[in-house]
């Protein structure tokens, strides 16, 4: 968590960083970095993800250039923000009630008008195997899934079912 929200020393966070890339099957995995882009950059990261109070992913362009870069935002504010800001995604949510989040789910119509602002929207918050097909249907090119993977007793197999959920 530590290293997650930023308390934790850059120095402990990039050998994270660079811990997580070497874990990740198959190596050609995209693998984002969250927030900082000297860390994404300096890891090597396939791309970044940053936070709606952050910096814009075009300041963010000027220390990351290795490819696309994202941001988490939680309100049709925060989305025009993102994308007047240069976003090439989104991560919307949360969309359903979580347990990693205290917050309520904002829901699919929300979704639904966050899809048509036009760059490609990641649905986190919630997302079971089950959520899959509304989220598609509201307009979310992809979902981002936490305590769906944490919780599975099998979480590879729950992130295939996941995978094919998503081409199916």
């Amino acid at each position: 968590a530590a290293e997650r929200n930023g308390t934790a020393p850059a120095e402990d966070r990039l050998k994270l960083l660079l811990r997580v890339r070497a874990l990740i099957r198959p190596p050609e995995a995209a693998f984002l970095a969250h927030g900082e882009p000297a860390l994404g950059e300096a890891s090597g990261s396939y791309g970044l993800e940053l936070t709606a109070d952050g910096p814009t992913a075009s300041e963010a362009r000027r220390v990351f250039k290795a490819g696309p870069i994202g941001v988490a935002i939680g309100s049709l504010a925060e989305a025009k923000r993102a994308i007047d800001g240069g976003a090439d995604f989104l991560v919307a949510g949360p969309i359903f009630p979580s347990g990693a989040n205290a917050e309520p789910g904002q829901g699919l119509e929300w979704l639904r008008s966050v899809a048509e602002f036009g760059p490609p929207v990641f649905a986190i918050g919630g997302i079971g195997l089950e959520q899959i097909g509304p989220t598609r249907e509201a307009g979310a090119w992809g979902v981002a899934v936490i305590s769906a993977l944490w919780h599975s007793p099998d979480p590879a197999k729950a992130a295939d079912l996941f995978t094919r959920g998503l081409i199916g």
